[in-house]
């Protein structure tokens, strides 16, 4: 019986060490958990660095990653195991991806890089002051480094941000300046993602906000820009104008191609960029597209005859003249679905070195009405432009393009494949940016 007794004692004493250590382990888990999630993210942010992105919710990494090659892969495959908002940083043209991450997550990762991304060699492991960073061999004979250190994960292709990561406190990241502090408060993670640019002059950070294929971004700055910014941005040596007589009054919505927009690609050799798609009543959902032609407008014409006779064997009708001298005419349903990309017939007419396209034909005349006297803008002033008119054209290489600020960023010419659109205002006494990309 006593040893009964006894065992039975020593079994209950080893299942009381064993909820004992357990809810130590779990506690010290949490304490830590508990101690990554109050630090702020930016606290071990180099000075150094450049450029982020930070992305606020799971579900837009997919939107964003893409810009990343580099990155995309290992993003995609750990994304479910990061804490929200993650960021990608650039430190000169490296990016690094950088999160918060709980005890449980880092076991996740380490698996995923180990098993599913890096399976062919063990990582190396290199100790820099009390920080361990692993490098994973690629295919490519490169080295993906990371490291996971006082609960958060950062990656990249070169180590030598991680070692400034360590480096780096609450007293020298890259907020510790007051100019930066006071423009990051202007940030709200209600958006899909934040961007920020840092120098030793100046600091810029923008919300942003995706719409359709565009990315919006609105931001705050404490740089200074010329009242006259547009007009000296737009030089001779450009080789698209700006044409903004074509552009409503009471324009509500634009979109903006740097090819021909709605129009076969077969066809795009009779266009220029720039060419626009606008709606001019926030009730009306059915836009313009204005296609710049590069082809005398008869010939085009004639060519778009020729191809209305070969779908119906009919061709345009010109018995529709509106506001006096304006012809409209309406395709075929063909026409519309193969050259035009809608689903149905759409009506054309040729305004101002423009073919102007819609799917609706009232929606075509009100245009006309509103703006067949339109004066072309010979004095652009973005301080005293409406907040719905375009400001500023793109040029197609951002290199070239105004303010000298954002030449250098690697981050933002990553993500402006296709075109920039910039505009900058001063309201209530904030410099302010809004630029649009179309990629």
């Amino acid at each position: 019986m006593h040893i009964k007794s006894g065992a039975k004692i020593g079994l209950l004493s080893l299942l009381v060490v064993a909820i004992i250590t357990t809810g130590i382990i779990m506690f010290q888990k949490l304490s830590h958990d508990k101690g990554v999630f109050e630090t702020d993210l930016y606290t071990h942010i180099p000075a150094k660095v450049t450029g982020i992105l930070q992305i606020n919710k799971e579900k837009h990494t997919k939107v964003f990653t893409p810009f990343f090659p580099e990155l995309e892969n290992i993003i995609q495959t750990i994304e479910t195991s990061l804490t929200y908002p993650i960021l990608i940083a650039e430190h000169k043209e490296d990016t690094y991806i950088i999160s918060k991450i709980t005890s449980e997550q880092e076991s996740k990762i380490k698996s995923l890089l180990s098993i599913d991304l890096f399976p062919a060699f063990a990582p190396k492991v290199r100790t820099y002051k009390d920080a361990k960073i692993l490098f994973y061999p690629t295919s490519n004979n490169r080295f993906f480094s990371c490291m996971f250190y006082q609960g958060f994960f950062i990656g990249g292709y070169n180590y030598v941000l991680l070692e400034n990561f360590v480096d780096t406190d609450s007293s020298n990241n890259i907020f510790s300046s007051k100019p930066a502090t006071e423009i990051a408060k202007k940030i709200k993670t209600s958006y899909p993602a934040n961007l920020y640019f840092n120098n030793e002059t100046f600091f810029t950070s923008f919300n942003i906000n995706l719409e359709n294929n565009f990315i919006e971004l609105e931001g705050f700055t404490n740089t200074t820009f010329s009242n006259n910014w547009p007009n000296e941005a737009i030089s001779d040596s450009d080789s698209i104008t700006i044409d903004y007589s074509i552009f409503p009054d009471s324009l509500i919505s634009y979109q903006i191609d740097t090819n021909a927009a709605s129009i076969s690609s077969s066809l795009i050799c009779l266009f220029d960029a720039p060419s626009y798609g606008f709606i001019i009543n926030e009730n009306q959902t059915s836009p313009i597209y204005a296609l710049k032609h590069r082809e005398d407008r008869f010939d085009l014409y004639n060519h778009l005859n020729k191809l209305e006779v070969n779908y119906i064997h009919r061709k345009f009708s010109t018995k529709d003249v509106v506001l006096g001298n304006q012809h409209i005419y309406m395709t075929s349903e063909q026409m519309g679905k193969d050259v035009f990309h809608h689903n149905s017939s759409v009506y054309l007419t040729f305004y101002k070195n423009y073919l102007l396209v819609a799917a609706d034909r009232d929606i075509m005349i009100q245009y006309l009405k509103r703006n067949g006297n339109y004066s072309i803008q010979t004095d652009f002033d973005p301080l005293n432009i409406s907040t719905k008119t375009v400001s500023l054209f793109f040029s197609n290489n951002i290199q070239k393009f105004h303010p000298d600020y954002l030449k250098s960023y690697h981050l933002l010419k990553l993500m402006s494949k296709e075109q920039a659109y910039f505009k900058t205002y001063i309201e209530n006494g904030e410099k302010k940016i809004e630029i649009l990309l179309n990629n």
